[in-house]
């Protein structure tokens, strides 16, 4: 079993390295699959996948407080939407994380006490229980990638621990961003994760002190290349990449506290929009992201509007970009 090191003196598997041999190293599979499995996450993109007035969710534990209360106040979606470029775009991503889950259970048959629970068709319902008064209680749903059950080591010591499983597909940028930074607390997938282990240690009694992110650059090209620090020589990017994330219960504490800042407000108006747009030079007015990418922009600004412009990186890509109104500036 490959190991990579997380603390001092403190080892767990490389997960990523693990998957990588795999799939370097075709042969009969060990596991059964679902081969109808695939074919259902391709229909799933015909399926309307708004979610409409959805209320408060895990998965955007990360999110800013006013589009938190966009959801729980129920306010339809009114921004960044699903086209087909989007739908598309999912679907890449679906079938390449369900490629991910075969290959790292195939992966896990070659070794002795490692195991992936609760992944691909077989994903659980999770929830954090919010707790509001003596008498009421806020359960906030979600749905992880899946579960682990993984060797550590300590020294020379031994122990098997329940961890987190998630799978990220990333876009250029995000990948190479997440390989050379991993993810920190300010990242929306951090408190996700920290979101997802705090529901399975609620849920369980067991307390879940690791998560496994497994990135994969679902645009990185056969060519892209990265400069080995070891032997400081060039060689290809592999698109899938690894980082073992240790809980944070402070920052737990915190999304608790957001999640009940939400549940006391009485409108979206009790949270100021916490992002302004460029405020000079030549992009003065444009939303940044996170807003142009938020399903409620509209409501916080009414007067937005689309503008396709040349990409200055690529002359020949034009670029979709979200201007608020003068008077909202």
């Amino acid at each position: 079993m490959k190991w990579t090191q997380v603390q001092d003196s403190m080892w767990l598997p490389d997960i990523a390295a693990m998957v990588r041999e795999r799939l370097e190293n075709p042969g009969p599979l060990k596991v059964k699959h679902d081969p109808a499995a695939i074919g259902k996450l391709i229909l799933r993109q015909l399926k309307d996948r708004r979610t409409g007035s959805g209320g408060l969710r895990l998965s955007a534990a990360g999110k800013c407080l006013r589009a938190l209360a966009y959801g729980y106040h129920h306010w339809e979606e009114n921004g960044h939407g699903i086209d087909a470029a989007s739908m598309l775009t999912f679907t890449v991503g679906d079938i390449s994380e369900h490629m991910l889950v075969a290959a790292t259970r195939e992966a896990f048959a070659l070794e002795e006490g490692i195991e992936l629970l609760h992944a691909g068709e077989e994903q659980e319902d999770v929830y954090v229980e919010v707790p509001l008064s003596p008498f009421k209680t806020l359960r906030v749903p979600g749905h992880p990638d899946g579960c682990l059950k993984v060797p550590m080591r300590i020294d020379e010591a031994g122990a098997d621990i329940d961890a987190l499983f998630e799978l990220k597909s990333m876009s250029d940028y995000g990948f190479k961003k997440f390989r050379t930074n991993g993810l920190d607390s300010d990242d929306s997938y951090y408190s996700q994760i920290q979101a997802y282990m705090l529901a399975k240690e609620q849920m369980t009694g067991r307390p879940f002190k690791w998560a496994y992110v497994m990135a994969f650059g679902k645009t990185v090209s056969a060519m892209d290349a990265v400069m080995s620090e070891e032997t400081e020589q060039w060689w290809r990017l592999f698109p899938i990449v690894g980082q073992w994330i240790p809980v944070d219960k402070e920052h737990q504490e915190y999304l608790m506290d957001r999640f009940k800042a939400i549940t006391m407000s009485s409108s979206v108006e009790d949270f100021k929009r916490p992002y302004k747009p460029v405020s000079k030079g030549k992009y003065e007015g444009k939303l940044k992201f996170p807003c142009d990418y938020c399903s409620y922009y509209r409501h916080c600004y009414p007067g937005a509007i689309e503008v396709a412009e040349q990409a200055k990186w690529l002359q020949s890509t034009t670029k979709v970009r979200v201007y608020a109104s003068k008077e909202e500036k």
